[in-house]
């Protein structure tokens, strides 16, 4: 008997699984991972081991398309179907992002500095790529009044510029108010000297506009009835402005007072005021004096003078918060962001209306303010350099908890009335 054994050649191919997509889209730059593959043998069983990566080799940094081929064959020869994995790598299109550092807009004064802030940039691809700003346009010149356009720019290593951002300086000239003087009287005659027998210092806080003491001057018994001022230097300034307040007793009808300038050559009148006229007696009042440099020689050692011309010693006015403020000058020590004067407080108007400030000095948060009148009020706080720190409206009470340690001026609005104090924050 013959048995018959028949060897059936392999015919059957493996088959190839990819691990993962068949197709994989990336942005340039990112990082491709092989995945790899799978190859079993009906007969030869797992046969991974043997698969052949070839094709393309993908490069991230350069955007195409790449195929990945996947070969393998088992014992008997025979080939799997190829598998190919397709790699897209997509070139960046989207533009880095700027973000300025600061405000958009900057306002200036004329002489001022003018501080870069410049910006940062953020990639979607680069991450921060702030080092590679381009700051253009307008080189700012803050001693020429214009406006001036800064641009910022950047580009992403794959040549995506972004949307270009522009900041505006604003270089104005606004006219610099300066503080020549100051006489509040609290603590001495700072700086004024006493006339002599119908002028003195008083501790009268119904009488002094200012806290409690004022400058007393009285009959008309010449420089004997008069306060002199310091000498000031007015020759940087086109214009000087005087202002005070004052609260007169028993003046009678016609009698007045005098403000006095002298330049250096002897005192001359320049105004003059009059109960009846221009004031009246038990009332709290206002002027302000200006001296154009086209009018008076504003010298290097100018002196301001009150003198009382009355008619006993029973006639009396009590002076409080003189400040002599210079216009026009060089140099700023009491600066103002609003071309208006800073202390405007319109001339001659009878304050009726008195406003008390307390606790002053104020160590809390809150600063009480009332008037005799009662009623809402807006206000606005500035400070020894003259920039408004706050403005609101109240009826009694202001929050000063933002206001660091320093003097300050408070200047109240209500109704046709005008009145300021002077503040210290503790």
């Amino acid at each position: 008997m013959v048995r018959t054994v028949n060897v059936i050649p392999d015919t059957t191919a493996p088959v190839i699984t990819l691990n993962g997509a068949s197709t994989i889209d990336l942005n340039v730059g990112a990082n491709y991972i092989e995945q790899g593959a799978t190859a079993t043998d009906d007969l030869d069983g797992d046969i991974t081991a043997s698969i052949v990566i070839a094709g393309d080799v993908v490069d991230t940094n350069t955007a195409g398309t790449y195929l990945v081929t996947y070969d393998v064959s088992d014992a008997a020869g025979n080939s799997a179907t190829q598998v190919v994995r397709t790699v897209n790598v997509i070139p960046d299109t989207t533009a880095p992002v700027i973000t300025l550092n600061g405000a958009s807009s900057i306002d200036l004064n004329v002489g001022d500095v003018y501080t870069e802030q410049g910006a940062t940039a953020t990639d979607d691809l680069d991450g921060d790529i702030t080092a590679s700003i381009v700051i253009g346009g307008d080189t700012v010149n803050t001693n020429a009044e214009g406006t001036y356009i800064v641009t910022y720019n950047v580009n992403d290593t794959s040549g995506n510029a972004a949307i270009e951002v522009t900041r505006t300086v604003s270089v104005v000239n606004v006219p610099t108010d300066v503080i020549i003087h100051e006489g509040y009287f609290e603590t001495g005659w700072d700086g004024w000297i006493d006339g002599g027998s119908d002028c003195a210092r008083r501790a009268d806080a119904a009488r002094s506009y200012e806290n409690s003491y004022s400058i007393r001057i009285r009959d008309n018994s010449g420089t004997a009835s008069s306060m002199t001022s310091p000498s000031f230097n007015l020759s940087s300034f086109n214009e000087v402005e005087f202002n005070f307040y004052f609260y007169a007793v028993s003046m009678e009808v016609g009698e007045d007072f005098w403000l006095q300038y002298n330049d250096g050559s002897g005192f001359v009148t320049v105004r003059t005021w009059a109960r009846g006229t221009d004031f009246v007696n038990n009332a709290f009042d206002n002027f302000i004096v200006t001296l154009s440099v086209s009018q008076f020689n504003l010298s290097s050692n100018a002196q301001f003078r009150l003198i009382c011309d009355a008619s006993g010693n029973n006639d009396q006015i009590y002076i409080d918060q003189v400040v002599i403020i210079g216009r026009g000058g060089n140099a700023a020590l009491f600066k103002t962001n609003e071309p208006k004067k800073v202390l405007d407080v319109t001339e001659n108007v009878i304050v009726n209306n008195v406003l008390k400030v307390y606790p002053n000095p104020v160590k809390g948060d809150i600063l009480n303010i009332k008037t005799s009148k009662g009623g809402t009020m807006s206000f606005r706080i500035i400070n020894a350099l003259g920039q408004i720190v706050s403005t609101g409206k109240t009826s009694k009470e202001i929050i000063v908890d933002q206001l660091e340690e320093g003097m300050y001026f408070i200047e109240v609005t209500e109704g046709a009335d005008k009145m300021m104090k002077r503040f210290i924050k503790d």
